[in-house]
């Protein structure tokens, strides 16, 4: 309408119709007949003697104005401008993404360094340090971390120093009772005493073994053994004399079971495995059996549901310290062997499994 206005008022009032198109955004174009041959019709309508139809031609939108002063064919040119406007919006939509991708990645950096400083920590490495000098909440995470971190550390340092000095110390009597025994005239109970004293190293080794796994300082060593030499080792660390051990336990052999576990580490939770087993029993009797796919501990005894109490330290349920279920239950983890309990027909069932 606007065009069609102009073109009126250029023969009545002689208005610079060219300024007067070029403010609102047209272009005039002289050669009409190029153009229309090759333009589809959008949209047309009849307008106060005369005709206005849009028209489009590839990326171009065109205004054909029929008045009775004749026709007129407008480019407009805000339109073309419109690319421009959605690429320059695109290029600077991408240059922000960017700019933000660049910049969270800048600020979740030292988050990355964390996470895997803390991983390592969760593989056992306490030599870490997290301090970070910044101010922002990471910086105060990572700092916070790295203090707990070397508390943990402390607390770890002192007691292997204390177990270690008690370990050290047992040591010195039981050495000297191995030579006051060489002097004991009657052979059988020098003999006795030599076991008992040998027996008392075995646990000493035995608590170096454990306190070394739950420090995580344990370097596996394994191999193939018969389940049966990993059972004897077990049984000799439990300190009963030959003629006990048959009164406490009973071996069942089903299966030639082969192994591949580490030795020492396997015959210290067996040996906790069969210690509970006597102790909470109700005859004092603990039935080791080898199968095809593990070695399972049987005792009669009330139902110790939920077993996962019994699996956490100085459980107050325990008729002891409360640390042999917890044992076992970490070296099997550490060994990746399966540790599974149930209780049927009045008999706790522990079975250790590949």
């Amino acid at each position: 309408q606007t065009a069609y206005l102009a073109l009126e008022s250029m023969k009545d009032k002689q208005t610079n119709i060219d300024s007067y198109l070029d403010e609102n955004s047209f272009e005039k174009i002289e050669d009409i007949d190029s153009i229309l041959a090759t333009v589809t019709i959008l949209h047309q309508r009849k307008i106060h003697k005369g005709k206005v139809q849009i028209l489009r031609n590839k990326n171009s939108i065109y205004l054909m104005v029929h008045s009775k002063n004749g026709e007129m064919l407008l480019r407009d040119t805000l339109h073309d401008k419109h690319w421009l406007y959605i690429f320059g919006a695109y290029l600077l939509s991408v240059l922000f993404l960017v700019a933000l991708y660049l910049w969270l990645t800048r600020s979740l950096l030292p988050l990355k360094i964390l996470e895997e400083q803390i991983n390592e920590v969760a593989k056992g490495n306490l030599n870490i340090r997290t301090t970070s000098t910044s101010n922002d909440e990471i910086g105060k995470i990572a700092n916070a971390f790295d203090s707990a971190l070397q508390k943990i550390d402390s607390l770890i340092s002192s007691r292997q120093l204390f177990l270690r000095t008690i370990m050290h110390e047992l040591k010195t009597p039981i050495a000297k009772g191995r030579l006051l025994g060489e002097f004991i005239e009657k052979k059988s109970l020098a003999q006795s005493y030599e076991g008992v004293f040998e027996r008392l190293e075995l646990l000493i080794e035995e608590f170096s073994k454990i306190e070394k796994l739950l420090s995580s300082q344990y370097t596996l060593k394994k191999g193939e053994y018969q389940a049966q030499d990993v059972i004897d080792q077990a049984l000799e660390l439990l300190i009963y004399e030959p003629a006990e051990l048959e009164k406490y336990v009973t071996l069942k052999v089903d299966s030639r079971l082969i192994l591949y576990t580490d030795f020492d580490l396997l015959g210290v939770a067996l040996k906790n495995l069969i210690s509970n087993a006597i102790s909470y029993s109700r005859d004092n009797h603990a039935t080791i059996v080898i199968q095809e796919q593990g070695i399972a501990i049987l005792s009669r005894g009330a139902s110790m549901e939920p077993i996962e109490e019994y699996y956490k330290p100085f459980n107050p349920n325990a008729n002891g310290t409360g640390l042999g279920l917890y044992i076992v239950k970490n070296i099997a983890d550490l060994l990746e062997h399966k540790l599974q309990y149930f209780h049927e027909n009045g008999v706790n069932h522990f079975v250790i499994t590949l």
